[in-house]
């Protein structure tokens, strides 16, 4: 395991931004049994989002998975609704 270097966020398809990545997460590590990440148990992540910039309706949400190599896997795609 090379560990996660970077967390976007995507919403449409479109790099939204960088989430602060390297939280403390004892609990994942331990209900997903990880043994050989770098970065355990630096492994949660945050980001505020001003959805503001975004208009009312049905988007799709998603993260991109940036490894130590810089290969790109985008995970957890989720329709979600923006009410401002």
């Amino acid at each position: 395991d090379i560990g996660i270097d970077q967390v976007d966020l995507i919403i449409d398809d479109t790099i939204i931004a960088s989430a602060q990545y390297g939280i403390p997460r004892q609990d994942v590590v331990n209900v997903m049994s990880v043994s050989t990440d770098p970065n355990a148990p630096g492994l949660g992540f945050t980001l505020l989002l001003d959805s503001s910039q975004f208009s009312d309706g049905t988007s799709e949400l998603a993260i991109d998975l940036i490894n130590k190599q810089g290969t790109r896997t985008r995970y957890g795609k989720r329709t979600i609704y923006f009410q401002n």
